[in-house]
């Protein structure tokens, strides 16, 4: 067995996460044990932040746990791994997207609060589209990642109305739309119930309206968006 992780090791910021060498970690019990306690602190976090820089801090180090990017494969498959098994984080994962009101010093200009919460969602999304593509490739067959059984709002209804709506304000905020683009076709390629839904409740509107954006403004939206249009068409 690997050896314990001494406390110092663990940290809530994601530079001390990288510092430390966890994309360099070769053993791989030992990184999955980082992982393990990595995840579990940011869970806490995540799970229990009360304000905006709480949260930004903790959605830092998920995207870096769950991203095979910049975390290797090993230890972001684990960190979804144990992710899928908290309901409560993936649901504040969901409310940032949709929601992201949470307190902020009230010492931060307008414009700072502003970009701070655009860049809690950013990150919620870029969790979300980390953990589908994972999932994605993890998968049973014919079972749609990330939806638990037990909580109405993961199901996909309530995801994709989400994703949805980023699309259909894609003029305000292009760079989500892509990402919002991302998760919708991990979403409707994993699961046949996905798509029926998608159809069902009309997106390629959507898909037209963040494509048509992405030609004036954001090429990867457009990409994104031309992608998603031949799922559908």
């Amino acid at each position: 067995c690997p050896p314990p992780i001494p406390a110092s090791f663990l940290s809530k910021y994601s530079d001390k996460l990288r510092s430390d060498g966890l994309c360099t970690v070769t053993n791989p019990e030992l990184s999955i044990q980082i992982s393990d306690k990595s995840i579990e602190s940011v869970s806490d976090m995540i799970s229990n932040a009360a304000d905006l820089d709480e949260i930004l801090f903790a959605l830092e180090d998920i995207e870096f746990l769950t991203n095979d990017n910049k975390a290797c494969s090993r230890v972001a498959s684990q960190a979804v791994r144990r992710l899928r098994q908290s309901d409560k984080v993936m649901l504040k994962i969901f409310d940032l997207i949709e929601n992201p009101a949470f307190k902020s010093s009230s010492e931060l200009s307008q414009d700072t609060m502003v970009r701070d919460f655009s860049r809690s969602r950013r990150l919620a999304l870029e969790t979300l589209v980390n953990v589908l593509s994972i999932d994605s490739k993890e998968q049973e067959a014919g079972r749609c990642p990330i939806v638990t059984e037990n909580d109405e709002r993961t199901t996909v209804g309530n995801i994709l109305r989400v994703l949805k709506k980023e699309l259909n304000q894609a003029e305000y905020s292009p760079h989500h739309a892509h990402l919002a683009g991302k998760c919708i076709g991990l979403l409707v390629d994993s699961s046949h119930v996905a798509k029926e839904i998608a159809v069902s409740m009309n997106i390629l509107n959507a898909i037209n309206h963040s494509c048509a954006v992405g030609q004036s403004c954001h090429s990867m939206l457009e990409a994104e968006a031309e992608q998603l249009r031949n799922r559908f068409t």
